[in-house]
């Protein structure tokens, strides 16, 4: 059984750059920074044509800067398209089309890029299919957050699409979709990432969970010998227990100390403690990112640095916020959010604090983040 196909709607630029987000691709206003996967998707509107969206793949300045230096060339107008561009804007179509209608064209020699339109029909949703957030859950809790390998999905009409950024990861991502009794396959790699589509439940899934369900209970710790009853003990010892705990009767009944006699504190209440929820060990922000005591982090401030420092606490403020407590021992100039076309965007050189101070913010800070490693100059 599955739901009934529905008509598509128009796509905009703000949906077309947030999906492939979601899907594992970079965009192109990130792609500033030097690292192994140069450029990324630059996504744009046509006035002419309001039901249009636009995308490219665009080669980032240090890219482009260092293929005019191994060709010899001397203009960037003499630099040929790279050699990649047309594998991804294919890798771009193969994430939209199941929500667009995509028509890729090569508009000069080497320089690629698709048109978006409105699909007729979307395709209709399997029962039994995951959603991408119970995915995600699934293969973050069984990884970890520091195993080096990066993974994200989204939400398609028909499966749903998991992207793996590192080879190390592919095999355990395979091992926790089996566990849990979820059918998928996988398509040709794209540049940036690998691909796994969950396309439904296995037939076997209940087995699957089942079995699941009780290798996690044998690996919970077991109360050691010797240990209190617990709530199955005989209902006898648990009627005798309130009787042992009563205090004698020459003792206060506030303090428990027999020479008081409620002279000391006299019958005044014990007052009430407030008793908050315990804090984990780990606390994810709303984009995912995990953070713990004693890591380094990154706080860009408002007048463009970047202040690095180590988690001392994480606790619960006032308003109900989680809230991160670091101490800054270093600053360091911070890259433009946006940087002129075609001009170098690195950072400052990384300077030490002369008096370390402690910084306050929340946890869902879009300007907090794992420490940034740049040297700068």
């Amino acid at each position: 059984m599955t739901t009934k196909p529905r008509p598509g709607a128009a796509p905009t630029v703000v949906h077309v750059a947030a999906h492939l987000n979601r899907a594992g691709f970079k965009l192109a206003r990130y792609s500033e920074r030097k690292d192994s996967m140069p450029g990324g998707a630059r996504v744009t509107g046509d006035g002419n044509r309001r039901e249009t969206v636009t995308v490219q793949w665009r080669e980032d300045y240090h890219s482009a800067e260092k293929r005019l230096y191994d060709l010899g060339l001397t203009t960037f107008a003499d630099l040929p398209a790279h050699p990649m561009e047309e594998q991804r804007v294919r890798d771009y179509a193969a994430a939209l089309a199941p929500r667009y209608t995509v028509k890729v064209s090569e508009d000069s020699p080497g320089r690629w890029s698709l048109d978006l339109s409105a699909r007729a029909e979307l395709p209709a949703r399997p029962k039994g299919l995951p959603s991408a957030a119970a995915v995600l859950r699934a293969l973050k809790d069984s990884s970890g957050s520091d195993r080096g390998w990066n993974v994200s999905a989204v939400d398609q009409h028909d499966h749903i699409r998991i992207a793996i950024n590192s080879d190390e990861g592919l095999t355990p991502a395979r091992e926790v979709l089996t566990a849990h009794g979820w059918a998928f396959e996988e398509p040709a790699p794209a540049v940036e990432h690998y691909i796994i589509h969950v396309t439904g439940p296995a037939p076997d899934r209940a087995e699957r969970v089942r079995a699941l369900k009780a290798s996690q209970a044998a690996q919970r710790p077991t109360a050691p010998a010797g240990a209190p009853e617990t709530a199955s003990a005989p209902q006898e010892h648990a009627q005798a227990a309130p009787a042992a705990q009563e205090p004698p009767a020459d003792t206060c009944s506030v303090c428990g100390r027999e020479e008081c006699a409620n002279e000391v504190c006299g019958t005044e209440p014990v007052p009430l403690v407030e008793l908050r929820p315990p804090v984990p060990e780990r606390h994810y922000s709303r984009n995912g990112t995990s953070f713990r005591v004693g890591m380094r982090v990154t706080y860009r401030d408002r007048t463009g640095f970047w202040n690095h420092g180590t988690v001392d606490r994480i606790e619960r403020g006032d308003d109900g916020r989680m809230m991160v407590a670091f101490t800054v021992d270093a600053t360091q100039v911070a890259p433009a959010r946006r940087p002129a076309r075609f001009m170098p965007n690195e950072p400052g050189k990384r300077r030490p604090k002369d008096k370390p101070e402690v910084w306050t913010v929340p946890l869902d800070d879009k300007d907090l983040m794992r420490e940034q490693t740049d040297l700068g100059k």
